[in-house]
């Protein structure tokens, strides 16, 4: 016992280290620090499956974005996303079975598929298609017809097509072409006028009456016929940068056909004068570049011609 004891008494005399009071505390809980870790964590996670989802986004996209069958397009799109989109569905072609057409009723191309006569007046910012497999007719009663692309009359077929001009009525047109043979007349026995870009066909193109220009604006020529070209009456007037169709020996009118060698700009003051007689028939301010005409009118005599242009002479040409 007394051996135990002094070991006992040597313990507590030999100076062991003390505890500090921080050591001698148990630890706090840092409250505010573990809300942070949490918050973090929960970020990492969100972010995290985000990026899986976007992955498999990615892959079912590549598996179904070339079947046409699972593609969605402008307007179902835009409902289920309540945006517009870029793409737009094509734009319909409407069938006209009526004989009297106000275009301005319309906002797209129109189709006429049945063979007839149609009287049309109005603006139409699309274009006229004629698909029939006989004769159409249409009665131009004062028209604009503007289409952003393509021709503003069509006639897809080679069924003839006849352009009716009304008396006292101007129309206005971008182009004019046709499969099959094409003829430009009045609708009664005075001028109406017809004012268009330029004219084609693959077969005949045939003048008999009316007040035409084409001024050969934005298309390759101004008048293209691949089984010629016919005038037999009206005042034409087609100016153009490239090579005209001539007039056929057939026709029963006379016509002035002159290619110039340098090419004459728009805005210049355009005059044809009868070298014999000095009388003269001038456009003034003409609304295109040009290096190529054609005049014809009723009472267009044989003779010599001489083109002036802003006074000065720039070429010559004989109607026979």
């Amino acid at each position: 016992m007394d051996k135990t004891a002094n070991n006992l008494n040597d313990l507590e005399n030999k100076n062991l280290p003390k505890l500090s009071k921080t050591e001698e505390e148990s630890p706090k809980f840092d409250e505010k620090n573990e809300e942070e870790k949490e918050t973090s964590r929960t970020a990492w996670i969100i972010i995290f499956a985000f990026a899986i989802l976007a992955t498999i986004a990615v892959l079912v996209w590549f598996i179904f974005s070339g079947r046409e069958d699972q593609k969605i397009h402008g307007d179902n799109l835009a409902i289920l996303t309540g945006e517009e989109t870029e793409e737009k569905s094509p734009e319909v072609t409407i069938k006209i079975t009526d004989r009297e057409v106000d275009l301005s009723d319309y906002d797209s191309d129109i189709l006429f598929a049945e063979p007839g006569d149609y009287t049309l007046s109005g603006i139409l910012n699309g274009a006229i298609l004629v698909d029939a497999k006989e004769e159409v007719n249409l009665i131009l009663s004062g028209v604009t017809i503007s289409p952003d692309s393509s021709s503003a009359i069509l006639n897809k077929t080679s069924a003839p097509l006849t352009i009716s001009l009304v008396d006292g009525k101007i129309n206005s047109l971008t182009s004019i072409s046709s499969k099959g043979d094409l003829k430009i007349k009045n609708a009664n026995s005075a001028n109406g006028r017809l004012i268009s870009s330029g004219v084609s066909s693959e077969k005949k193109i045939t003048i008999d009456g009316g007040l035409i220009y084409f001024n050969g604006d934005k298309v390759e020529t101004a008048a293209k016929a691949d089984g010629g070209l016919e005038i037999n009456g009206g005042t034409v007037i087609i100016l153009s940068k490239e090579p005209l169709t001539i007039p056929l020996s057939s026709s029963t009118q006379n016509s002035l056909t002159v290619n110039l060698t340098e090419e004459i700009k728009e805005g210049s003051d355009f005059t044809i004068r009868a070298v014999s007689t000095g009388s003269a028939r001038k456009l003034d301010r003409v609304e295109v570049d040009f290096k190529n005409l054609i005049y014809s009118a009723s009472d267009l005599a044989s003779g010599d011609y001489e083109i002036l242009v802003d006074g000065l002479v720039v070429g010559t040409g004989t109607v026979k």
